[in-house]
């Protein structure tokens, strides 16, 4: 159990200071469970100490991962030294015993992280690319016959925002190797990996073209079968991006580049026989310049990063700042450790209300499991954990009526438990299984009656998911529909700083991979991510909770749009040629800003910035450039009019929205 608790707490960040790691997990291990021994026999104190400490223990993690983590392997401390304290003559040797479990583990993980020192950053720099591969493999869907172009928009913004939040780990890993070492992310080359992951995203999923019309009018040629082998060779090189290498040159050996070639020789012979609209050639070649800059990126090595580039510091929570947080009861994290230190207290209270048994503390230590700080992430968890349960204990169930000898039934715990690590972050209730089967066969070695504590178990699981529930539903609730205006604004606001920074580098003809433009572009997909988060999660929401769900529904496609033409504009910057061009760049840039802070403005509830600007003089100032331009300068204009497009939908979208109550405040 002390081992279980130990992994439970592992978290990458622990192994950049593990010295203080290590004292931290002990003194918290060791009080824990000291506390629950001395308190044992004691309910009323014990009730109190479970309470208040469940509270400060959940309040930790706003110090972060590693204390959060911390906090929560403590807290399973304190329930699995319940467990065990009637099974042993002498309790009071526990808390030794658990700790030095814990020990072990510490000391073992360690060594590992010593000889594997990259297995974290390498599992999730793999799971990145593999996102990215599979949001290329979807955009080639465009051009299937029959495809809904906005339902796959917004399938490519959860592909896409999968891929934000694995961008965002591999970023956290990154920091906590730089904490360590400042020179580890350059000897590895993983950073130079990090960055080049960002330029894919930027470039995949920029959208260089109207996906429908283009293969209505293709469709009687090989043109759209072309670039669909195209685009998934192009995804099946992400998936093969070298695992470790510093920066040196490598060579993809796959017909990606020939497909290419043949592919841009079909569409200049087609051009010839005009066998497709001027409007329709620009954008194929358009396409082909994107679809040839991310075959470059994937085909080799690129050393983006300075020799002497450091993230920037995080800000880190001091100890008058936490005890702050502590008495701040308008945080979700105060909600969500009040709410835990309730259901606690009250299952506490259940057990004592049972007849006398170790195993009634299954119930604190389910509640602990299940309970997450919002209600779509509980409810989630809850259908896991039931599911789980169950058919780990009909795999109990025969593994019991088998009667295999000893030696089996440790390797099969071994696995179980294996399996259970294995799975817990990403299929719950296949981790959960597990653990039923390796908790079965520890009660068959105390030599308890499994078929009783099977059926007991069911029933602690499910007594534990209707506290839960119920403190979820009626215990200071946290309702995501409270949050969506601001997690739009949010979005908004991030767009805007993205926006701001590509039209700086348009203005100065300079194209740089600085650290101010690539921080306002990782921001800008990260806040999609969480827009995109906020609205599946608000499905999971009781249905008089879901009012704004088919608004965000439809936000979210919309805003995919807009960062999907900002991206596209982003990675023709500092190409503009034209000298009537850029001044007008310059004005609708501004223009742009000033709508997105407008919207952002009512959405929070603030004055208006600036004054509305005339949707319709915008399109027709750029439509009349247009059939004055080629090339690059044509491209960007064609961004710039989708731009302003997608800013009008917007905009009237929320204003068809009476829960929104904006309309008033537009006008």
């Amino acid at each position: 159990m002390g081992v279980s608790a130990a992994a439970l707490s592992d978290h990458p960040s622990q192994y950049a200071k593990r010295w203080v790691t290590l004292l931290s997990m002990l003194v918290s291990f060791g009080l824990a469970s000291a506390s629950v021994v001395v308190l044992y026999h004691l309910p009323w104190l014990f009730a109190a100490g479970l309470g208040i400490s469940t509270y400060m223990l959940l309040m930790a993690s706003a110090f972060g991962p590693r204390f959060g983590r911390i906090s929560f392997g403590a807290l399973n401390i304190a329930v699995f030294t319940m467990l065990s304290y009637n099974h042993h003559q002498q309790p009071e040797w526990l808390p030794v015993m658990l700790v030095g479990g814990s020990l072990s583990y510490f000391v073992l993980s360690s060594a590992v992280h010593l000889v594997l020192p990259n297995f974290n950053l390498e599992h999730d720099s793999r799971q990145l690319f593999s996102t990215l591969a599979k949001y290329q493999l979807l955009k080639a869907r465009f051009f299937d016959d029959g495809t809904d172009p906005a339902e796959l928009r917004l399938r490519l913004a959860k592909i896409g925002a999968q891929a934000s939040m694995a961008l965002a780990n591999v970023r956290q890993q990154l920091i906590v190797r730089q904490n360590q070492n400042l020179t580890a992310n350059h000897q590895s080359g993983y950073l130079a990996q990090f960055f080049k992951a960002q330029v894919l995203l930027e470039r995949l999923s920029s959208s260089h073209l109207l996906y429908q019309e283009l293969r209505e009018e293709l469709a009687d040629t090989s043109l759209p079968s072309r670039i669909q082998r195209v685009m998934v060779g192009l995804s099946k090189r992400m998936l093969r991006q070298p695992r470790y290498r510093a920066l040196q040159s490598y060579q993809m050996d796959d017909a990606v580049a020939d497909e290419l070639a043949k592919l841009e020789q079909s569409v200049e012979r087609l051009a010839k026989r005009q066998v497709f609209s001027s409007q329709c050639g620009s954008q194929l070649r358009f396409l082909l310049t994107n679809l040839a800059k991310v075959a470059e990126l994937t085909e080799r090595q690129v050393p983006f990063p300075k020799e002497d580039f450091l993230f920037s510091e995080q800000s880190k929570l001091k100890w008058r700042d936490y005890w702050r947080l502590c008495v701040n009861s308008g945080t979700p994290l105060f909600g969500h450790a009040t709410r835990m230190a309730c259901c606690m207290l009250v299952g506490y209270g259940v057990i004592q209300l049972l007849p006398a048994d170790s195993q009634n503390y299954w119930l604190l230590l389910t509640i602990l499991f299940i309970t997450k700080p919002t209600f779509s992430e509980t409810k989630q968890r809850l259908l896991q954990r039931i599911v789980g349960t169950l058919a780990g204990i009909a795999i109990a169930t025969g593994l019991y009526w088998l009667a295999l000898p000893a030696a089996a039934l440790i390797v099969i715990a071994v696995l179980a438990k294996f399996i259970f690590f294995w799975y817990l972050q990403q299929r719950y209730s296949v981790a959960v299984g597990c653990v039923s089967v390796y908790v079965a066969i520890l009660l068959q070695f105390y030599g308890l009656d499994a078929e009783a504590l099977f059926v007991k178990r069911i029933l602690i699981t499910v007594c534990a998911a209707a506290l839960v529930y119920l403190a979820l539903r009626y215990l200071w609730p946290d309702w995501l529909q409270q949050r969506s205006r601001r997690v739009v604004a949010t979005s908004i606001k991030a767009l805007g700083a993205y926006q701001s920074s590509i039209f700086q580098q348009y203005l100065s003809q300079q194209r740089h991979e600085n650290e101010e433009y690539r921080l306002a572009r990782f921001h800008a997909h990260v806040s999609e991510a969480t827009l995109v988060e906020h609205w599946q999660a608000l499905l999971a929401e009781p249905r008089t909770k879901q009012s704004e769900a088919s608004t965000l529904y439809l936000l979210t496609g919309r805003l995919h749009a807009y960062l999907s033409h900002l991206s596209a504009l982003a990675s023709h910057r500092g190409t503009v040629d034209s000298d009537t061009a850029l001044p007008l760049i310059a004005q609708i840039g501004q223009r742009l800003g000033q709508q997105l802070q407008q919207l952002e403005a009512v959405l929070l509830s603030k004055p208006l910035v600036g004054s509305q600007t005339d949707h319709r003089e915008l399109s027709q100032r750029l439509s009349q450039l247009t059939s004055t331009l080629t090339g690059p300068d044509l491209m960007v204009t064609f961004q710039l009019l989708r731009l302003n497009e997608n800013i009008e939908q917007i905009r009237q979208l929320l204003l068809r929205q009476d829960d929104w109550q904006l309309a008033t405040q537009i006008n």
